[in-house]
């Protein structure tokens, strides 16, 4: 799995104090690798512990470890995956997930639900299995998880009453379509007055496909409902009811009422930063300018003119790790208490979380959303060339094919060189008189392979 190997680099230079962080592995999620596991055998750690990241304990001598992100809602896939995995099993004839033994620990990387039809059962199986192991199950919160916050204030009947036509597109995007635009050209395609299309559900499905990455959100919940609904054969999900289903996921409950939404759930339990011995995970990646950083509690979810406040922890990853799930922890208690806009409409209760997920909000210090996939290592000298090139090419073509393509090309050309090496060192020299009696040169058998 070549994604993990973006993913190791020393952070003995990112604290002052590098005896607290020195051994560790950071491990972090390629947004290019498909959802994949990993099996290690973790070791003794040569590390403080914080009770807050959860340490492996240190007798362990040999532990099972397996891992999983980006399902995306893909139950299908877990499923086969729990089949191979060497640390998470079902029940037998139940959907009820379980360890496989008391060594065994399972680590889910975020990104939950979106863009496949079983988030919400995916969601209840994971949750559940955290709440019956919980110090050998771990949840990181991922940006697809942190993003929903949204959904409480922007499909409030509050805000639906606010004019459509002042409600600005995605800060982080210029080429996304305002929600004016959407309604507008989908009024036309319909030959109706876009004031008419002004319903939750075009809202909520505008916000799916244009600033969330998730164009068949909607209709994938739609079909969710449907199979768990023993009726919906007769009478259909309508679209308040999908639009309910997935404001029911984020919204906070009041003291002692009942019935709390997984995804809710999910975040009240998950964590942004975990160590486990003397590996760190986080759902998106880490480097020199955001490892260390702790965003304030005010950071707003915009482009800012310049850098939002923040503080730095010196005292060491373990430390840095406490304070980072510290904060998302008082950002959903904030969203509790606050889930809906001010009158002004400048402020909103966990507006951090959302921040947290998106890079142009935190200037790139994001843990969640950042890659190593935008031009290798990311502080490295050749980065801001490559990334240059990436967004030049998108601004060209106005999509992200581009990105793609770049991105994909460049983590896989060392795969190329490695390739042309052992041709030339194991085969073509080694039977260079055969080969040449027939024919067939160096580039010839290259181009065959490749």
């Amino acid at each position: 799995m070549r994604w993990v190997a973006l993913c190791v680099l020393s952070v003995a230079l990112c604290f002052p104090d590098s005896a607290a962080v020195s051994g560790f592995t950071i491990l972090g999620f390629n947004p290019l690798a498909a959802a994949s596991s990993l099996r290690t055998c973790a070791r003794t750690a040569r590390v403080e512990y914080s009770s807050s990241a959860r340490a492996m304990a240190a007798d362990e001598t040999e532990l099972v470890v397996d891992f999983l992100t980006d399902l995306e809602g893909n139950l299908e896939y877990f499923d086969r995956w729990v089949a191979q995995s060497n640390a998470v099993r079902y029940k037998p004839g139940t959907t009820e997930l379980e360890l496989t033994h008391e060594r065994a620990y399972f680590v889910f990387g975020g990104d939950l639900m979106d863009r496949f039809d079983g988030s919400l059962r995916l969601a209840r199986r994971v949750v559940d299995l955290k709440k019956k192991t919980p110090d050998r199950v771990f949840l990181l919160a991922g940006n697809r998880d942190l993003n929903k916050v949204r959904f409480t204030a922007e499909l409030d009947d509050d805000d639906l009453r606010r004019p459509y036509r002042s409600i600005p597109g995605p800060h982080w995007d210029p080429l996304a379509p305002t929600l004016a635009q959407y309604l507008e050209k989908l009024a036309a395609a319909r030959g109706m007055p876009a004031e008419s299309l002004d319903t939750k559900g075009e809202r909520l499905r505008y916000y799916l496909q244009h600033t969330l990455g998730c164009p068949d959100g909607f209709e994938l919940r739609r079909r969710e409902l449907g199979l768990l609904a023993a009726d919906a054969s007769k009478t259909g999900i309508s679209d308040d009811a999908v639009v309910e289903s997935m404001l029911d996921d984020i919204r906070p409950r009041a003291p002692g009422e009942a019935g709390v939404g997984v995804l809710r759930e999910y975040l009240q339990l998950a964590q942004l930063v975990l160590i486990l011995g003397n590996t760190i995970w986080v759902h998106g990646a880490l480097d020199a300018i955001n490892i260390g950083v702790v965003p304030e509690d005010s950071t707003k979810f915009c482009t800012p003119d310049a850098p939002q406040p923040f503080r730095t922890v010196t005292a060491g990853a373990a430390a840095w790790a406490t304070e980072m799930n510290a904060l998302m922890q008082r950002g959903l208690l904030d969203h509790a208490a606050r889930p809906v806009w001010d009158e002004s409409r400048k402020s909103r209760g966990g507006e951090v979380l959302i921040a947290l997920q998106n890079r142009a909000a935190l200037s790139g210090r994001c843990i969640v959303s950042s890659a190593y996939a935008d031009g290798g290592c990311i502080t490295s000298a050749e980065a801001p060339a490559r990334r240059a090139s990436i967004e030049h090419r998108m601004a060209q073509s106005g999509k992200h094919e581009a990105y793609f393509f770049f991105s994909f090309y460049m983590s896989n050309i060392y795969i190329y060189i490695y390739i042309y090496i052992y041709i030339y060192i194991y085969i073509y020299r080694k039977e260079k008189r055969i080969l040449d009696a027939r024919g067939v040169n160096m580039s010839t058998m290259l181009y065959i392979l490749l």
